[in-house]
C-alpha cells in the first residue's frame, strides 16, 4: 500500500478546505450595486429539508429560489436526504414528546421550540397525503430508547417509494416527488450556485446572500427571508476534528456538506448548538488519497463470520455484530469509539479505539465482497463531478489486497507488524503478542459458543456468528467510524428563527434541517432526521413566507 500519512493526509484537507471555504463577512445591502435576482424566500439548499420548507413557503403564497452548491443536474435531489432511508416519527401526544425531548436533551431543551416540534409533528402523515408522498407505519417504535418518559408518544413512518416498495430509499424518492412539484407551483431551482456571505440592510436584517456561480459573484435578494438548509459540515475536515467528540470520523454521503453556511452564521454573530453530536452511519473504509477525511465506503456485509475488531492495543473492545440494534451499526454508535488513550504508550493525542482494525482470515476472502455493491447508498449515490467515488470494491476482494488497502500476512504476529507500520503516525505500537493472544481467547469463545467478553451472540439472523479466525493467511483493514450527518449549527427558537449569542433573533434568517437539528443533544428516535425535515421545514417555510415583504 502506498504510504498514506494521516499527517500529510490532514494537511491536504486543510488545504483543500481552504480553496473550498472562502466564505466571507456580511455585506452591506448598500455596497451591491444591482440585485442579479430576485424573490421573496431564497432557500439554500435543495435537500429534504431545504425543499420541504421551499414547498412550504410556496403553498403560503410566497415567491420561492432554492439555490444549491451542486453542478450536476440529478432528478433525485441533492444533499444527505438523497441517500437516506426516509424513516421519520410522528407525534402521537405532545406533553409526552415534550418529556421524551426533556430526557434526550438533558433538561437543557428550549421548551418553547420542543413544543413547535411536537405540536406540527402531529400532522406529518397529514402533510405527507397533501402533496402525495407515499408512506408506510412500519412496525417499529417511533422512540429508540422505550425507558424514556414519553417513547410511547412517538411512532414510526417510512417514506416509502412505490415502485420500488422492497427499497428503503425513501429519501431520493421524497426528493423526485418534490422538485417538480416546487417548480409546478412556480418556484425555481438553480444549481451549480454556492452562498458564500449574508447581504445584510441598515437595520441588521439578512436581505440576502451573496453567492458564487462558478467564478462569476451574484448577488440574491430575498424581500421576505433567507432559510439555511446547506446541511452540516461532514465533508470538513477541519470541523470534524474542532466540534465532534472523537477522532477520525468520516462524512459517508455528501461531500459537498463543507459547513459553509456555518461559517456564514458565525460570521453575523450567530450562537451555534449541537456542534459536538451526528447521526452516525456505522464504520467505513476510507480510501487513500480520497480526501478529504471522507469515508469511500460503508456496509461491510462481512460474507462469513470470522472476524474481530482490535484497537491500537490489540484488543477487542465491543461487540462486533450483535442481534440488536445500537452496536456498530447504530446511529450513536460513534460514541463507542471516544475513550480517550490514557495509556504510557500513548504518542500522540489520539483515541485507544479509533481508527481500528478488523481482523479476519482466508475464510472472509473466499465468501465474497466484504463491502457489497450499493450504488444509490452513501458516496456511491453522488456524481463523481460532485465529489462522489467511481471506484468500487471488487467482487473476491482480489484488487484491494494488490493494492494494499487490505493488509496480507501468513502469521498473526507479522498482521500485527503490518498493522503498526500502516498507522504509525497514529500512535499504533501494538504488541503482535497481544494480538496472537486476543485471538486466541476469541477462538476459545467460538469453541465454547459463548463471548463472555462483550456478548456476541453465537448466532445472528439465524447463521452462524461466532466463528474462529483460523484459516491462513490473515488479513486486516483500517476502519474508522462514519457519519451520515452532523447535527450542530446556529441555534434557533421555535420559529426557526436564527439567535445570535445573546439570544436575539437575528432578522429574517431561518435554519432547518440538519444545518441546525431542533432535537439534537444525541440521536435518540427512528428518523430524527426526517423529523426535523418535516417539521421545522414547515415551521421555517410558513414564517418566512409570512414575512412583510421589503422595498
Amino acid at each position: 500500500m502506498e504510504s498514506l500519512t494521516r499527517r500529510s493526509f490532514i494537511a491536504g484537507a486543510g488545504a483543500t478546505a481552504a480553496a473550498l471555504c472562502t466564505v466571507g463577512a456580511a455585506v452591506a445591502e448598500e455596497q451591491i450595486p444591482a440585485w442579479d435576482i430576485e424573490t421573496e424566500v431564497l432557500v439554500v439548499g435543495a435537500g429534504g429539508a431545504g425543499l420541504t420548507a421551499a414547498i412550504a413557503a410556496s403553498d403560503a403564497g410566497a415567491k420561492v429560489t432554492v439555490i444549491e452548491k451542486a453542478t450536476v443536474e440529478c432528478e433525485t435531489g441533492y444533499g444527505a436526504t438523497r441517500s437516506s432511508g426516509g424513516n421519520a416519527c410522528q407525534v402521537l401526544n405532545v406533553e409526552g414528546a415534550m418529556s421524551y425531548i426533556h430526557a434526550m436533551e438533558l433538561g437543557f431543551e428550549d421548551k418553547e421550540l420542543a413544543q413547535a416540534w411536537a405540536e406540527i409533528g402531529q400532522s406529518i402523515t397529514e402533510w405527507l397525503e397533501e402533496h402525495d408522498v407515499n408512506y408506510n407505519m412500519p412496525s417499529q417504535p417511533g422512540a429508540d430508547f422505550p425507558n424514556f418518559p414519553g417513547a410511547d408518544s412517538l411512532v414510526a413512518i417510512q417514506i416509502a417509494d412505490p415502485e420500488n416498495p422492497g427499497t428503503v430509499r425513501g429519501g431520493a424518492y421524497y426528493l423526485r416527488t418534490m422538485i417538480p412539484m416546487l417548480k409546478e407551483a412556480g418556484g425555481e431551482l438553480i444549481i451549480g450556485t454556492r452562498a458564500v456571505a449574508f447581504i445584510k440592510n441598515a437595520e441588521g436584517a439578512v436581505v440576502g446572500v451573496k453567492a458564487l456561480q462558478g467564478d462569476k459573484e451574484v448577488a440574491i435578494h430575498a424581500t421576505k427571508g433567507v432559510i439555511m438548509a446547506s446541511g452540516g459540515f461532514e465533508g470538513d475536515a477541519v470541523m470534524l476534528f474542532n466540534y465532534m467528540r472523537t477522532w477520525p470520523l468520516a462524512g459517508l454521503s455528501w461531500p459537498l456538506n463543507t459547513g459553509d453556511g456555518h461559517k456564514m452564521c458565525m460570521a453575523i454573530g450567530a450562537d451555534m448548538w449541537h456542534m459536538n453530536n451526528c447521526c452516525s452511519q456505522g464504520y467505513g473504509f476510507q480510501y487513500p488519497g480520497f480526501f478529504e477525511l471522507r469515508t469511500g465506503l460503508n456496509g461491510a456485509g462481512w460474507p462469513e463470520k470470522s472476524y474481530i475488531f482490535v484497537n491500537k492495543n490489540g484488543k477487542r473492545f465491543l461487540c462486533e455484530n450483535p442481534n440488536k440494534a445500537g452496536g456498530p451499526l447504530g446511529h450513536r454508535c460513534y460514541l463507542d469509539y471516544n475513550r480517550f488513550d490514557t495509556s504510557n504508550e500513548q504518542v500522540n493525542g489520539g483515541f485507544e479505539n479509533n481508527p481500528f482494525y478488523a481482523v479476519f482470515d482466508s475464510k472472509v476472502i473466499a465468501a465474497g465482497p466484504i463491502f457489497r455493491p450499493s450504488p444509490n447508498s452513501g458516496i456511491r449515490a453522488v456524481d463523481p463531478a460532485d465529489g462522489g467515488l467511481a471506484e468500487e470494491w471488487s467482487s473476491d476482494n482480489s484488487v484491494e489486497i494488490e493494492k494494499g488497502y487490505i493488509l496480507k500476512a501468513d502469521t498473526i504476529e507479522e498482521l500485527a507488524e503490518k498493522i503498526n507500520e500502516n498507522s504509525a503516525e497514529e500512535g499504533y505500537v501494538m504488541d503482535p503478542a497481544a494480538l496472537a493472544e486476543t485471538i486466541a481467547i476469541y477462538n476459545g469463545y467460538c469453541a465454547a459458543g459463548e463471548d463472555p467478553e462483550f456478548g456476541r451472540p453465537a448466532t445472528n439472523n439465524d447463521a452462524p456468528n461466532l466463528i474462529a479466525i483460523d484459516e491462513p493467511p490473515y488479513y486486516a483493514l483500517r476502519l474508522q467510524p462514519s457519519l451520515y450527518n452532523t447535527l450542530g449549527g446556529p441555534r434557533k427558537n421555535y420559529k426557526g428563527q436564527v439567535l445570535d449569542v445573546f439570544g436575539n433573533v437575528i432578522p429574517r434568517l431561518y435554519a432547518v434541517g440538519a444545518f441546525s437539528e431542533a432535537t439534537a443533544q444525541s440521536y435518540t428516535m427512528y428518523g430524527e432526521n426526517w423529523a426535523e425535515i418535516l417539521n421545522f421545514g414547515r415551521i421555517t417555510g410558513q414564517n418566512a413566507a409570512a414575512e412583510e415583504p421589503l422595498a
